[in-house]
C-alpha cells in the first residue's frame, strides 16, 4: 500500500499488526476495496492524522466487517461494535476529536450484534522489541 508502512502495537495485552495509513489518500481508502485474504499477517489498519478532529468512518467499499477504535495518542477513547459491510452508506463518529483511527478486521461472519459500544479507556503502546 502506497503511503503506508508497518507497526505492532499492544492493545490491553493483545499484539496487533497493523499497516499505518500515513498519507491522505491512504486515509481516505483505508481497508475499502480490499479482501479480507489480501490483509493475511496484519490485524488492521492504523490511520494516523496530522492532527486530532472528528474523523468520521464510513464501510463503502468493504468487503468484510471491521471494528473502529478512536484514539488520543496512546489512549483508546472509544470503541465501535463490529460493523457490517452490508450499510455502506452510514457514518460511524468518535465521541470526541481524535488522532488515531484502528480499523480492526473482523472475519467475514463477526458480525452478530453482540459487541458493546463505548469501551472502557484502554491504552495502545509499542510491541517489545525481540532479539533476532
Amino acid at each position: 500500500m502506497t503511503g503506508s508502512q508497518m507497526v505492532t502495537l499492544v492493545l490491553d495485552d493483545r499484539p496487533l499488526r497493523l499497516m499505518v495509513a500515513t498519507t491522505w489518500s491512504a486515509r481516505r481508502r483505508g481497508l475499502a476495496y480490499r479482501a479480507y485474504a489480501d490483509w493475511s499477517g496484519y490485524d488492521g489498519l492504523l490511520l494516523h492524522f496530522p492532527f486530532r478532529w472528528y474523523w468520521p468512518v464510513w464501510m463503502v467499499g468493504m468487503q468484510f466487517p471491521i471494528q473502529l477504535y478512536w484514539c488520543v495518542g496512546s489512549r483508546v477513547i472509544a470503541t465501535s461494535r463490529p460493523l457490517d459491510p452490508g450499510h455502506p452508506w452510514a457514518l460511524h463518529w468518535p465521541p470526541q476529536a481524535v488522532d488515531r483511527i484502528i480499523e480492526l478486521m473482523r472475519p467475514p461472519d463477526a458480525v452478530d450484534g453482540a459487541a458493546s459500544g463505548w469501551s472502557a479507556p484502554s491504552r495502545l503502546r509499542p510491541a517489545p522489541k525481540t532479539a533476532r
